[in-house]
């Protein structure tokens, strides 16, 4: 099979993951690692951390919550660092860009309101934490700062 043929039926099977995503609006709807990761066609050093990172895990399927939760927590309290609120940080070779990449990547999907509303939430959350604890926002970020 020739490397755009493989190529297309990827863009398939990820038009069609997504097209379930957002019929769904799910969070919590668990999905195999790799089918998930894939579908979502993140950058492919992202999608190699994310699936180093599942891959460990003793679950065989994940959602979309799990992936916020991996990038953003959804606290109450205001953390005291930077790897309480991003947990991907802690993992090794995921950096600022690798986090950037993923983050932004996930961002500009249409997964759904439910998966809108909670993100953004989370993202705003991200910028005040930035804010109150470094003094600083990263440009990467900038543009989530007034997200409705």
């Amino acid at each position: 099979m020739s490397r755009s043929r493989k190529e297309e039926e990827r863009q398939e099977q990820s038009a069609r993951l997504l097209s379930k995503l957002r019929r769904f609006d799910d969070l919590d709807r668990n999905w195999p690692i790799k089918i998930l990761i894939q579908g979502l066609r993140f950058p492919i050093r992202s999608e190699q951390r994310l699936t180093e990172y599942f891959g460990c895990s003793n679950s065989y399927e994940i959602s979309l919550r799990d992936i916020m939760n991996f990038l953003i927590t959804d606290y109450e309290k205001i953390p005291l660092d930077l790897y309480e609120v991003c947990p991907a940080y802690k993992q090794k070779q995921i950096g600022r860009k690798t986090y950037s990449a993923i983050v932004n990547h996930l961002s500009e999907q249409g997964l759904g309101s439910t998966f809108r509303c909670e993100w953004n939430m989370r993202l705003k959350k991200l910028i005040r934490f930035m804010e109150k604890g470094w003094e600083y926002i990263p440009d990467s970020f900038r543009q989530y700062e007034y997200r409705a």
